[in-house]
């Protein structure tokens, strides 16, 4: 529900999900963990949707960190999510990919490295630069 613009696209993903997971059961591999696997599989789904839109999907409030605090609060959380979000623009297709799953997909290297079929040292070397070129960016804006 908060990657998607509505309530019906979020209920066409997740049917989409549904489908993709029942018809992978068999090819799943039980060493992996589940919770990962079926990560993927709705991670993959959310970018499928925007890609279909020819836009990116757009994050809520609530991901953002928008609560019920006061006016000022609330910009600074928006302003915030400007900057990060500029600053993943900036990271190549393979260093954001790597770096998503990484943080919010919680995979492991060696998990990022069969999902997208590139051997583990590049991974590591995609998550690296990723967070390099982050420090940086950030830095020059003072968020951290």
């Amino acid at each position: 529900m908060r990657k998607a613009d509505s309530r019906d696209e979020a209920e066409d993903i997740m049917q989409e999900v549904l489908i993709k997971v029942w018809k992978g059961l068999p090819k799943y591999k039980e060493e992996n963990r589940f919770s990962s696997w079926l990560f993927s599989i709705a991670y993959n789904a959310v970018i499928d949707a925007g890609r279909k839109k020819n836009s990116s999907i757009i994050n809520s409030d609530e991901d953002i960190g928008i609560t019920n605090n006061g006016p000022f609060e609330n910009f600074v959380a928006l302003e915030t999510n400007k900057i990060i979000e500029n600053a993943l623009s900036l990271l190549t297709d393979n260093q954001k990919e790597v770096f998503l799953l990484r943080q919010h997909g919680e995979l492991s290297f060696k998990e990022i490295s069969k999902k997208l079929d590139q051997p583990l040292n590049t991974v590591i070397s995609h998550m690296h630069y990723a967070v390099k070129k982050l420090k940086k960016t950030l830095r020059q804006k003072d968020v951290i």
